[in-house]
């Protein structure tokens, strides 16, 4: 996984990944550097794992089936019933030892899993940002007063009073 402390090492580059708008002054002397995070106030990271099928997995497999298919057609065919299942089971043994180192490598293991972070200026400070602003309140479960915050109205005169009515005495 990327630490985004790497990003905050280099502060005269930071730069939100999906606007392009870089970090103020005050925002880079914000960075605690006791922070494991790295990011000055109000800035996000976001890391997205997705695990998906491993290519090289698939390709290992294919090769040993194609591999045993062509095996199983050299069996003669009066070869059949329980020594046929017995052949077949001493050839898939075979393939299974040689294709057994391939299959501990991590290069070939089922899945491989991908990472990738990015690194959001504060979504109060760049309009373009509401979107995904709202996605993080309602999907993540952040205090939507700590991602953007409220901005309040400036209290508005009491209007005038209006003049006494005029009373008619008659």
């Amino acid at each position: 996984m990327t630490n985004p402390a790497t990003f905050a090492d280099e502060t005269d580059d930071l730069v939100c990944d999906l606007t392009g708008t870089p970090a103020t002054p005050d925002e880079i002397a914000s960075i605690d550097p006791a922070d494991d995070m790295g990011l000055p106030i109000g800035w996000l990271a976001i890391t997205v794992t997705r695990r998906v099928a491993n290519p090289k997995y698939a390709a290992l497999i294919m090769a040993r089936e194609m591999e045993l298919a062509g095996m199983l057609q050299q069996i003669p065919a009066n070869v059949q019933g329980a020594e046929r299942d017995a052949v077949t089971a001493a050839f898939s043994v075979k393939l299974d030892a040689q294709y057994r180192a391939l299959t501990g490598d991590p290069d070939y293991a089922p899945t491989v899993t991908e990472d990738a972070t990015k690194i959001i200026a504060p979504i109060a400070r760049v309009p373009d940002l509401a979107t995904i602003g709202a996605f993080l309140t309602d999907t993540m479960g952040f205090d939507r007063r700590l991602i953007r915050p409220t901005k309040r109205k400036p209290a508005q005169a009491a209007p005038p009073a209006a003049p006494p009515a005029a009373t008619r005495e008659g």
